[in-house]
C-alpha cells in the first residue's frame, strides 16, 4: 500500500468513526454489515498471515461490546460456543 492509500484509507476511517460516535445514525444497516464483513475478513487474513495479534486497540470496547458482537457472529456462520471451544483447544 503506498503512502496515499494508507492517508486515504485512515481518512475514511476517520469518517467512519465520526459517523458511529453520532450513534451511526447515517449508517444503515447493510452498510454496517458491509463494514464488519470487511473488517472480520481482513483481520483473519492478517492472522492467517502474521500470526496473533489484538482484535482492538485497549480499552475502545467493553464486555458487553465484545460479547454480543462474538454472539452474532457466531450465528451468522452457525458455529455454536461447544464448537468454538473445540476450535481453540486444537488451534493452540
Amino acid at each position: 500500500m503506498s503512502s496515499s492509500e494508507a492517508v486515504a484509507c485512515s481518512r475514511t476511517l476517520a469518517e467512519i468513526a465520526e459517523t458511529l460516535g453520532t450513534g451511526g445514525a447515517a449508517l444503515d444497516d447493510a452498510a454496517l454489515q458491509d463494514l464488519m464483513g470487511v473488517a472480520v475478513r481482513l483481520y483473519a487474513q492478517r492472522v492467517e498471515r502474521a500470526g496473533d495479534m489484538a482484535v482492538v486497540k485497549p480499552s475502545t470496547i467493553n464486555a458487553t461490546d465484545a460479547l454480543v458482537t462474538t454472539t452474532a457472529l457466531l450465528r451468522a456462520v452457525n458455529v455454536q460456543i461447544f464448537e468454538l471451544g473445540l476450535w481453540q483447544a486444537w488451534a493452540h
